[in-house]
């Protein structure tokens, strides 16, 4: 027989309003409820303290609100290409000065004047095409990439240059004036016929065409062999030299407007640093920012200790930090080795940098090395070596482990890349030099 079960009476305190089931989903939820979390922008810009800021705006790829030091020059540009956008004139503007002196930024904020003008009905509209020729694979692409700017039509080189050759004959004239910026122009000198091209058709009648030419060497149209290109490109120069400290100073406190993270002293050393051997902004940028690392780090190393004494770091950069980011920079073992190299190994190590830049990997051919270290040598009246010589400079270069060459190969085919040496170490060590200011980019 079953046994009864016992009831258990459980007496009740008074009566008590009915709750929901909660289930552990339910708690989460409602726990997120409570609690507000900040936008995550908001919050970043809150905890970014003042070092974190200025590493930040001393980045190269940082855009500035304006582009200080180069009112002249921007001035010049801006009314040579407004004056031909108005009265619908084809024109041809050759822009020369040493890397890191403000060309292509100078550029590019005065495209953007112009189209604020457009916006607000002040100027006609105009086309617009930028092209980097570092980027290109092959200078006949220069074709390809303006047919395809202007009609949205992929085609080959050839058939993009006829196609180009009968709208400037034909069309343009019915067209918006159309403003063409290529940078990098050096790279496109070895092909005579393109570079005739570029600076003849601005001068064909209602070609509408406004070339912005941008360039490294200043006397680019004079070492071409086609001397109607010299005669084209004359017509309008503008040269932007390299900035001196004092220009470097204020580039540099328009970037720390603010931001009370340097010491005024150590921003005028590092500007005289940088424009005793090169003038160029985006080193001194780099420098500075590097100083801003070593302050970080050396704040780290003291950030627990809470008894502050006298070899406490101060939270401002020095003249003392700047002088260890300058050595860093200038002193490395990989930099001496660039430095202490013959003419056409360097020039090898530098053309090995500029291949892979345009064709964004890491490694590149033999033979491309090769053809563009035959273009620097036409272009800055170098003698040129033999296919025997290179082999042998680009074998040194690989015994000594600053370059990686394909095992088991000895043709033009055959891969190679920079090993321990990095492509800034190549960069400090040749910008100290004459001959490579006008190279070295």
């Amino acid at each position: 027989m079953p046994r009864p079960r016992k009831r258990i009476l459980i007496p009740l305190s008074g009566p008590e309003e009915e709750k929901a089931p909660s289930t552990p989903r339910n708690k989460r939820n409602s726990s997120l409820m409570k609690v507000k979390t900040p936008p995550k922008k908001k919050r970043a810009v809150e905890l970014e303290s003042p070092l974190e800021r200025a590493r930040k705006l001393l980045h190269v790829s940082a855009v500035p609100e304006s582009l200080p030091c180069r009112e002249s020059e921007t001035s010049q540009i801006l009314s040579y290409v407004q004056e031909a956008i108005k009265e619908k004139n084809g024109t041809c503007i050759y822009i020369s000065g040493t890397p890191g002196t403000g060309k292509t930024a100078s550029v590019r904020e005065i495209i953007k004047v112009l189209q604020a003008k457009v916006d607000t009905k002040d100027l006609n509209r105009f086309k617009y095409t930028e092209i980097n020729a570092l980027k290109l694979s092959d200078p006949l692409k220069t074709y390809c990439a303006l047919w395809e700017s202007l009609s949205g039509e992929k085609v080959s080189s050839n058939h993009a240059n006829s196609l180009l050759e009968e709208y400037f004959k034909s069309s343009a004239s019915k067209s918006d004036p159309w403003v063409v910026f290529i940078d990098e122009l050096d790279m496109l000198a070895a092909n005579q016929s393109l570079m005739y091209n570029l600076f003849n058709w601005p001068n064909v009648p209602n070609s509408r065409l406004i070339l912005i030419a941008v360039a490294n060497t200043m006397d680019l149209p004079e070492r071409m062999t086609h001397k109607k290109i010299s005669s084209r490109i004359g017509l309008t120069r503008i040269n932007f030299t390299a900035y001196n400290h004092q220009q470097l100073i204020k580039i540099l406190e328009s970037r720390l407007e603010g931001i009370e993270t340097f010491e005024k002293d150590a921003i005028e050393f590092a500007a005289r640093k940088v424009s005793a051997f090169s003038g160029d902004a985006r080193r001194a940028l780099d420098i500075c920012r590097r100083a801003v690392e070593i302050l970080e780090s050396s704040l780290c190393k003291t950030s627990d200790n809470d008894v502050p004494n006298s070899s406490t770091p101060k939270k401002k950069v020095t003249i003392a930090i700047i002088d260890k980011a300058v050595k860093e920079m200038l002193n490395s073992p990989s930099v001496t080795f660039v430095r202490r190299a013959s003419l056409h190994q360097k020039l090898f190590l530098w053309s090995i940098v500029e291949t892979q830049r345009r064709k964004g990997a890491d490694e590149t051919e033999f033979r491309e090395v090769a053809q563009h270290h035959e273009t620097l040598c036409m272009i800055h009246n170098i003698e040129k070596p033999s296919y025997s010589d290179l082999s042998a400079v680009c074998s040194f270069l690989c015994n000594c482990a600053a370059i990686f060459a394909q095992d088991g190969r000895r043709d033009i085919y055959r891969r190679i890349r920079l090993n321990c040496v990095s492509e800034d170490d190549i960069i400090l060590a040749l910008k100290q030099e004459r001959i490579f200011k006008s190279i070295v980019k």
